[in-house]
């Protein structure tokens, strides 16, 4: 998406005492459960994937303050304030939308809140998957192997740090968290870099 990281606004779904809320911050930030257990009274725990779809209406990773199934409180985090334009995802994991914070809290009736930590801006770029390439007189598919390097394990981790991918395990039970990660390593193994077979 080349969007800087801290500017993609996550919407979590929190289970907060005998209430969900969603809350809205700044895409490296990161909850403070002090704070949170100060502001409401409780401590949070995270939905489950399940509970997520049947609530919002959204699947996880594409979860917005906008077109909720259900009517709920929605609280934008005081990190959002340091960007003109913010990207929340849009109800899907294929759609965002760029907004102003303000205008972002107008719509969803949100109230203004502090509950996570306040960490500098990136300065690092936005990370992309990187192309896959075939080397000039490399063997043709049928006789070509996945290279032994590093490859897959660089390209494991860089997909691991996409803002898209963070959402999307963020607060994801274990379970389903360690099938998603076995899904993204045969899926970085198959794109790793093709080199022709040795004596070739």
């Amino acid at each position: 998406m080349g969007v800087e990281p801290a500017r993609i606004a996550k919407t979590l779904s929190l289970r907060i005492g005998d209430r969900v809320v969603l809350i809205v911050a700044a895409g490296t930030s990161r909850m403070d459960n002090k704070k949170v257990k100060a502001l409401f009274g409780a401590s949070r725990k995270m939905l489950g994937l399940d509970e997520v779809a049947e609530i919002t209406g959204h699947e996880v990773g594409g979860v917005c303050p906008f077109g909720l199934k259900t009517p709920l409180p929605v609280y934008c985090d005081v990190s959002l304030k340091a960007f003109d334009i913010v990207v929340p995802a849009a109800g899907s994991t294929h759609s965002a939308v760029k907004i102003t914070p303000a205008r972002m809290a107008e719509l969803t009736a949100a109230e203004w809140v502090d509950v996570c930590e306040h960490r500098p801006r990136s300065k690092r770029r936005p990370i992309r998957l990187p192309h896959n390439k075939v080397s000039a007189g490399a063997a043709p598919p049928a006789a070509a192997s996945v290279a032994p390097s590093g490859t897959g394990r660089r390209l494991l981790r860089n997909t691991l740090r996409r803002p898209t991918i963070c959402l999307l395990l963020f607060g994801v039970r274990f379970e389903h968290r360690a099938a998603i990660i076995g899904k993204l390593r045969r899926f970085c193994r198959k794109h790793a870099t093709i080199r022709p077979t040795s004596g070739t």
